[in-house]
């Protein structure tokens, strides 16, 4: 009996993929042995068998390609209804994904805007505070512009007053001087007339002392003159 071909539709992913099987795998042959005598067949009959076989080989080739055509046909429409279903989940995904987006987008913006209102009040509260410690500043330096003017005015009048009770002990010590050199020369001049009269007594004192030397000298050399008049005497 001769074999029909076999078809083997497969669908691999996206694709259909057929295998067609002409004829089952050869036995081996067996060894040639001496066949018993057959009765003769005609030609009619070998060609009505063809024929016959032909005809199978039609029929089943109608049949697998009507199956094969079947399959083909729900291949496709499998394939298009998951297109379809592709393409819807596509499409909602893109709406939920564009609707996440416009929500992220408005969030964004709204923290944006809360994060520029927020800004905005730290920033008024910087600048609250600066001019309320710029006022601070500029009191506090007004106080201590008044404190250091005070202290230069009480430096001054301090100063003022030093200098004139240093005035005072200079005209105090120029007058105690003044009255220290008076002093001094009264006594220099009493001195001076002192040691006068005393250099005056002295030499009066050396001019009578040299006079009673003179008056004795003259005496000795009256004595001496008289002594050689008496023995130039005794020896005359």
């Amino acid at each position: 009996m001769e074999q029909v071909p076999e078809v083997m539709v497969k669908e691999v992913g996206n694709a259909v993929r057929m295998d067609i099987v002409m004829s089952e795998a050869a036995a081996p042959k067996p060894a040639c042995l001496e066949s018993p005598t057959e009765p003769t067949v005609t030609v009619e009959e070998i060609q009505k068998k063809l024929e016959d076989a032909a005809i199978r080989r039609h029929s089943l080739m109608s049949e697998k390609q009507a199956s094969l055509a079947a399959r083909i046909s729900k291949i496709e429409e499998t394939h298009k209804r998951k297109e379809e279903i592709d393409q819807q989940f596509i499409k909602s995904t893109k709406e939920a994904l564009e609707q996440k987006l416009e929500a992220a987008e408005e969030n964004k913006i709204k923290l944006l805007n809360d994060l520029k209102t927020r800004v905005k009040e730290e920033l008024e509260k910087i600048m609250q505070h600066h001019q309320s410690k710029e006022n601070e500043d500029l009191e506090q330096a007004k106080s201590l512009m008044d404190a250091i003017q005070e202290k230069l005015e009480t430096a001054a009048a301090n100063r003022d007053q030093n200098l004139q009770a240093v005035v005072k002990r200079l005209k105090d010590h120029e007058e105690a001087v003044n009255r220290c050199l008076t002093s001094q020369k009264e006594q220099l001049d009493a001195l001076k007339d002192k040691i006068n009269s005393q250099l005056e007594k002295a030499a009066e004192n050396r001019n009578a002392k040299l006079q009673e030397i003179k008056d004795a000298a003259k005496e000795h050399d009256k004595k001496v003159d008289a002594i050689k008049q008496k023995k130039e005497g005794e020896e005359n």
